[in-house]
């Protein structure tokens, strides 16, 4: 525009001839695949020679410095942008030595105005380039989620033992059992923290430390490892280990190395990693699920249900019919129950994801919140010395919270006992109540058989005394 005001041909030619470069840079990046960096970097050479070295005497061609660092800028990033202004400033050196003593200083101003603006505009366009891309990867990865998950789901129908880790770990389990002479009792194991918790566990297999030494040398060897009548081997993919496979054989025994080293194990461990891995995947979206549930109990339902209880309290305060007042009364009753017990679920799904803490902190909130909600006598004895795994301590914890859960709702009991101590050497876990003890289960009932599952799952031993009241103990030595 200032050579066409001034009619400076000179300037003009060099206007037109800065079109026809961009122009023909620009419909080169639309043609080319595979060299737009180049490019890219050849416009920005061609653009500083044009201004800086050929039209030496026309500053009013300097503005054209800042194109190329905005424009590579924005779609290359903070590489691109270096690239151009290191450039640039080449060419800014080349027209000093060139100019020598003669160089004009109002030039000299103006060339380095119009570079400094480049290189605010060149970050200005990084920042933008790394907030598109941020977006667009976060899209990307949704979408690449969406594909995969699809994949993974689409696949699982083909599977005929489906993406269950238990049957699969109890497939090698039996394996074993056939396979390796004289092995009395298997399991499978994978690592849970700095300890090793099964997937499928034998009355009859110890966790002892002893054993989980021997289970982590396993881990860390590609041969079998064996202690005595004690064997272990590691489970290994193309990716490395996914579980370690150990038991027991009979004094004496022979060939137990041997049969371990010749089994095929491969299609069975790739299955099994499978499964595990998916399931990591399951509980963390039962994770997520769980949260909605309780937030949308604690909000939607456990609001409607107090209001009620107030109509409730309201009605009773205004009428002068005993019978109807007593009437009243033992619905809110019923209606505080109702609410304790939403309260208690609320509690439950929430605990799933509490900020971590040991079991003990987690033992003591969970009678907090029962002195809170029910009329029991909470009393808690904890003689934490180590803190478990969060495997193990997310098994015990649940387990109290149904057997607190049983004590509530059927026990009818006054009194509760929670009990935890931690060592070394393992963990013990009680719950007891004075209420008037098992009564006959359900049908549908599956509480007695989820604990005992879950003490099985972290190598442990689940008792239940029913001599006045209900005691719950979960112990591993």
């Amino acid at each position: 525009m200032p050579a066409l005001l001034n009619g400076d041909s000179e300037a003009l030619f060099a206007a037109v001839l800065l079109s026809l470069v961009w122009a023909t840079f620009f419909f080169a990046t639309l043609i080319t695949r595979f060299a737009r960096d180049l490019v890219l970097v050849l416009e920005a050479v061609t653009v500083a020679v044009i201004v800086l070295l050929v039209f030496t005497e026309h500053p009013t061609m300097l503005p054209a410095l800042v194109v190329s660092p905005l424009v590579v800028g924005l779609w290359k990033g903070a590489r691109g942008a270096v690239l151009v202004l290191a450039l640039e400033l080449g060419a800014i050196v080349l027209r000093a030595i060139q100019a020598g003593e003669d160089a004009d200083p109002d030039v000299a101003a103006a060339i380095t105005l119009w570079f400094t603006a480049g290189v605010g505009l060149a970050m200005i366009a990084i920042f933008v380039h790394r907030t598109s891309r941020a977006r667009d990867q976060t899209l990307h990865s949704y979408a690449e989620a969406r594909r995969l998950l699809t994949s993974v789901l689409d696949l699982s129908d083909e599977l005929s033992a489906g993406l269950d880790p238990v049957p699969m770990a109890e497939h090698l389990q039996g394996r074993a059992i056939d396979e390796i002479p004289g092995c009395i009792a298997a399991a499978v194991s994978v690592p849970v923290g700095d300890q090793f918790s099964p997937v499928v566990d034998s009355p009859a297999t110890d966790h002892s430390a002893a054993r989980q030494q021997q289970l982590r040398a396993a881990w860390e060897s590609k041969a079998p490892v064996l202690e005595g009548a004690h064997f272990a081997f590691a489970l290994r993919t193309d990716t490395g280990p996914v579980a370690v496979l150990h038991g027991i054989v009979r004094p004496g025994s022979s060939g137990v190395r041997q049969a371990l080293a010749s089994m095929e194990l491969a299609e069975a461990t790739v299955g099994l990693d499978s499964a595990l891995t998916f399931a990591r995947l399951r509980e963390r979206a039962t994770a997520d699920e769980r949260q909605r549930l309780a937030r949308e109990v604690h909000d939607g339902i456990a609001q409607e249900v107090a209001t009620l209880g107030y109509l409730v309290d309201a009605l009773a305060a205004r009428t002068s019919d005993p019978e109807q007042e007593q009437g009243l009364r033992s619905l809110r009753q019923s209606i505080s129950r109702v609410v304790g017990e939403i309260r208690r679920t609320v509690y439950d799904l929430r605990s799933e994801n509490a900020p971590p803490a040991t079991l003990g902190e987690q033992l003591q909130r969970l009678a907090a919140h029962l002195r809170a909600t029910t009329p029991l006598e909470v009393t808690m004895e904890i003689r934490e010395r180590v803190q478990l795994d969060d495997d193990v301590a997310h098994h015990l914890l649940r387990i109290a919270q149904e057997a607190t859960h049983n004590a509530v709702k059927h026990a009818r009991a006054s009194r509760l006992l929670l009990e935890f101590a931690s060592s070394p050497d393992g963990f013990f876990l009680q719950v007891s109540d004075d209420g008037v003890g098992l009564q006959e289960a359900a049908g549908d009932s599956q509480g007695m058989t989820i604990m005992a599952e879950r003490a099985r799952r972290i190598g442990a031993e689940l008792t239940v005394r029913n001599d006045g009241g209900v005691t719950i103990e979960v112990r591993k030595q």
